[in-house]
């Protein structure tokens, strides 16, 4: 495409090792024509888990013309929440909407109580509370 959004060459790939249009954060990004988190799910390439980063791209008629996307590792994502700071005692954690996935899962997890029960309680706290994004939980 050109700056005007013209096409200006188009070329037909007759094998393809899957089908973008088919990949659930590719969806989700036009369904909700906005930014949108994936679940984790298992990349296509590396085998590895972690979840993609989607967001659509308009003309300026507002059609959809593109979407991008961004794969973050789930060693990645452990790796930024464990060094984040906050206070003394606080520890930073990434749950999905279900309470299942817990990061970091580390031994500094562990020690401080942080279990998947504990987790889905937030979660469940959160669902209840949209109004309020960020919120302190106080746990012992």
């Amino acid at each position: 495409l050109n700056d005007k959004f013209e096409i200006l060459y188009t070329e037909f790939m007759p094998s393809v090792l899957f089908n973008t249009l088919n990949r659930p954060w590719y969806r989700d990004a036009v369904e909700s024509r906005s930014l949108n988190w994936s679940d984790f799910y298992a990349f296509f390439v590396s085998g590895e888990r972690g979840i993609t980063v989607s967001n659509p791209v308009f003309d300026p008629q507002g059609n959809i013309v593109a979407v991008v996307g961004a794969d973050l590792t789930l060693a990645q994502l452990q790796n930024f929440l464990e060094r984040q700071v906050i206070g003394k005692t606080g520890q930073a954690f990434l749950i999905e909407s279900s309470g299942k996935e817990i990061i970091p899962n580390t031994e500094k997890s562990r020690t401080v109580g942080i279990t998947s029960r504990l987790a889905f309680e937030v979660m469940q706290w959160y669902d209840k509370n949209p109004e309020r994004p960020d919120f302190v939980f106080e746990h012992k």
